[in-house]
C-alpha cells in the first residue's frame, strides 16, 4: 500500500477555499485565574489586617476590590482569536499594554514556538480527564491557553493547522490531528462497538502473555478500517479514555 504524501497544515483548507483559521475565528477562552485568585486571597488577608488595626474605611475597601473588582477583572479577561490574531482583551492586559507600549496579540506570522503540557486533572475508573496548556511564543510575548471547554478546542483548531509544523512541540502535533469533543469521540467508540472502560480493565488484566503470530496478508478495506480505528484511538488518548484506547489500537493491529 502506498504511504500518503506528508500534508503541508500550513496550506490546509476547506472545500470551499476558506482557511481552517476563517472557520474557526472568533473563538475566545478565558485566561487561566490563578494569578487574579491569588490577588484576591491577598487582598481580603489584608483587609483583615487593617480591620483588626482598627483602620475600617481602608479595610472596606481593600474587600471590596479583592471581593468583588478582581474576580469581575478576572471574568473579563479572555483570549480572542480572530483568525488573523490571537490577543488578551482584559482591562488589565490593555492597560499594561498601552502604559508599556508593549505587545498583547500575536499574529499566525509572528508565532515562533508552540509548546503543549499535559496534566492529570481526574481519574475516574480506567479515564483520565487531562487539562492542557498550551503556551505560544513570539516576538518577546508569551500567551498561555489552557483547555476546559469548545473554545478551547475551536481555537487550537484555527491557529494549529496554519502553522508549520516545525514550531510545534509531539504534543501540540498530536492535538492538531486528533483534538476532538470527547462526546463525539465516545459515540464513534460506541458505534465501533469498543466496550466501556470498566468492562475493558477486567478483560486487560485477564489477559496473559501470547506468543507472536504471523499477521496474515490484508485488504485494502481492512487497511482503511485499520486506519480509522487508529485515529479513534488517539482521539480517545487525548481524551483521557485510556482503555478504549489501547482496546482501539489492539483492533487496529
Amino acid at each position: 500500500m502506498n504511504k500518503p504524501e506528508h500534508l503541508d497544515h500550513s496550506k490546509l483548507s476547506t472545500n470551499d477555499g476558506r482557511s481552517f483559521a476563517g472557520i474557526y475565528s472568533n473563538a475566545s477562552v478565558r485566561v487561566s485565574p490563578q494569578s487574579y485568585l491569588t490577588a484576591s486571597l491577598l487582598g481580603i488577608f489584608f483587609s483583615g489586617l487593617l480591620f483588626y488595626l482598627e483602620l475600617d474605611i481602608a479595610g472596606v475597601i481593600l474587600f471590596g476590590i479583592a471581593s468583588i473588582l478582581i474576580p469581575t477583572l478576572a471574568f473579563g479577561d479572555r483570549i480572542l482569536f480572530d483568525g488573523k490574531r490571537i490577543v488578551r482583551t482584559g482591562v488589565l492586559p490593555v492597560l499594561w499594554s498601552r502604559l508599556n507600549a508593549v505587545r498583547r496579540g500575536l499574529k499566525l506570522t509572528d508565532i515562533e514556538q508552540v509548546e503543549t503540557h499535559a496534566n492529570r486533572a481526574i481519574k475516574r475508573g480506567g479515564n483520565i480527564i487531562y487539562r492542557y496548556t498550551t503556551v505560544i511564543r513570539g516576538k518577546g510575548l508569551s500567551i498561555s491557553v489552557t483547555s476546559g471547554g469548545e473554545g478551547f478546542r475551536r481555537m487550537l483548531r484555527g491557529i494549529l493547522p496554519g502553522l508549520n509544523e516545525n514550531v510545534l512541540d509531539t504534543r501540540s502535533i498530536e492535538l492538531r490531528d486528533h483534538l476532538e469533543d470527547p462526546k463525539e469521540t465516545l459515540t464513534r467508540a460506541e458505534f465501533s462497538r469498543i466496550p466501556a472502560a470498566d468492562v475493558l480493565e477486567s478483560s486487560f488484566r485477564s489477559v496473559g502473555s501470547k506468543r507472536d503470530r504471523k499477521l496474515p496478508r490484508t485488504s485494502e478495506l481492512e487497511e482503511e478500517k485499520a486506519d480509522d480505528l487508529q485515529s479513534l484511538a488517539n482521539e480517545l488518548r487525548i481524551s483521557g479514555h485510556l482503555f478504549q484506547a489501547l482496546e482501539a489500537f489492539r483492533r487496529a493491529l
